[in-house]
């Protein structure tokens, strides 16, 4: 099916069962990541197949969640693919040691957690673009080499439940230089690790956790006593406004005050996005925030300003989730920059439900959650349209599955299918006429109180 497929970039294959993995993927040779999901079932023939793929891939392979067979190495040549970014092989019961990937010059992300990987850690020094090391719950022992000391972008180091000995080295977080918006994150819980070579005191935004380490006994350091306490760690939501709207006055705004606006107290109603990354190159996103705004707007068409990250949060995956708005261009010049028109609403949104913003090689494929549409434009100044979950009809998602079952079950789920929409459409026909009356009123009264508050704002 995909041997001729130059222009493909991005598989993701999520709980899916694949059983001629070879036959799929011969030819792909532009493929820039690979993801495969969880749940997936891969055999010995297959297991071939994916380790020979390093020549044909760009930039990722994860293959997280897939039981190979017992015995199941990692192939020492992934350690000279040239171009990979980011290589994620959680729990695929992977066995055998961790082979050199210091010749990866742009590696950002590893993951091999929760494998049966064991012997020591190689101590050849990684890319220096490295965000994540994950290396938790294996069988490694020996020391931890001074080698994930210098390490500028390191966010997470995550060693925890293994077998590893001797002491820490304090180089790891000493001597960086770090901002408000970086941190790092070090996980050395339940090892066999009896001291800090060096200082203990960890610099701003430092985590250290040594809880389940002989360390631990007979703690008389007040920095130890932190360190071998209960690991919390909260999945924040935060929210990033950088221009305050605490002085502007709520009842003089119909719809909301941009916090990004370059004009204070700017009064106009965003599109709500929900939006995520499905493998990003990193652990922690604050330090990329700026970049992912320059990114996310240019691939839009739109002014930094008009984008305003209200919240993010990290889910099962990792993935990164976030909940996005889009403001009006400001123009003072002319008094109805309050909304999106039409066209525009129409533009951004097939862009972000046709897969139109280009991959990154840091932030990597996205998915659409959401586009809802306010009651601002639903009036009949606007078209009124659907509203996808993943940026596709139900008639396109129905074709599909129907593709993939075919025969007499794909009938069967057609009428189904077809009762199914029936069914919404007859129940919400009713309402429709009535709802739409209703917010042709509200936005009639919301577009006279903006007029009297655009007069209250020349007259000051």
């Amino acid at each position: 099916m995909l041997q001729n497929s130059a222009e493909f970039r991005n598989l993701g294959m999520s709980k899916s069962k694949v059983w001629t993995w070879g036959a799929v993927f011969v030819g792909c040779f532009f493929l820039s990541s690979l993801l495969v999901g969880a749940q997936s079932s891969i055999t010995q023939q297959d297991e071939e197949n994916v380790w020979s793929l390093h020549c044909s891939l760009r930039t990722g392979l994860q293959l997280d969640n897939n039981h190979f067979d017992d015995g199941t190495t990692i192939p020492e040549s992934y350690g000279s693919i040239p171009t990979l970014l980011k290589l994620s092989l959680r729990n695929c019961n992977l066995q055998g040691s961790i082979p050199d990937l210091s010749g990866i010059p742009n590696l950002g992300y590893l993951d091999l957690s929760s494998n049966h990987l064991s012997g020591p850690i190689p101590t050849n020094k990684l890319s220096k673009n490295i965000t994540t090391i994950n290396l938790s719950n294996n069988e490694l022992n020996g020391t931890i080499p001074a080698s994930f000391s210098g390490l500028p972008l390191l966010q997470k180091l995550i060693l925890a439940n293994n077998s590893l000995n001797g002491s820490i080295p304090s180089s790891i977080w000493q001597n960086r230089t770090q901002n408000a918006s970086e941190s790092l994150t070090v996980d050395l819980e339940n090892n066999s690790l009896d001291s800090i070579s060096g200082s203990s005191d960890l610099p701003q935004n430092v985590t250290l956790w040594l809880k389940g380490n002989p360390i631990c006994l007979n703690v008389t350091n007040s920095n130890l006593v932190l360190f071998c306490g209960t690991k919390s760690e909260n999945e924040t939501i935060i929210s990033t406004a950088t221009n305050s709207t605490a002085n502007c006055l709520p009842e003089s705004c119909p719809y909301e005050y941009s916090p990004t606006s370059p004009s204070t107290c700017y009064c106009a109603e965003p599109l709500p996005i929900g939006y995520r990354l499905k493998s990003p190159g990193f652990s922690d996103f604050r330090p990329y925030i700026k970049a992912f705004e320059v990114y996310l707007t240019i691939s839009l068409n739109l002014n930094v300003y008009q984008l305003y990250i209200y919240s993010f949060a990290w889910q099962e995956g990792p993935r990164l989730g976030m909940y996005l708005k889009l403001y009006p261009v400001f123009d003072p010049t002319i008094s109805s920059t309050f909304l999106f028109d039409k066209t525009e609403v129409s533009r951004i949104r097939r862009k972000l439900t046709g897969w139109m913003i280009p991959d990154s090689d840091i932030f990597g494929p996205y998915e659409l959650i959401n586009f809802t549409l306010p009651d601002a434009y639903k009036d009949d100044n606007v078209a009124e349209f659907d509203t996808p979950s993943l940026g596709m009809s139900s008639g396109a998602l129905a074709g599909i599955i129907l593709g993939a079952l075919g025969g007499a079950a794909a009938v069967t789920l057609s009428a189904i299918v077809s009762v199914i929409f029936l069914r919404r459409r007859l129940r919400n026909y009713r309402a429709v006429a009535k709802r739409r009356q209703d917010e042709q009123n509200r936005n009639r009264e919301r577009v006279l109180a903006l007029q009297q508050w655009q007069q209250r704002q020349q007259q000051n």
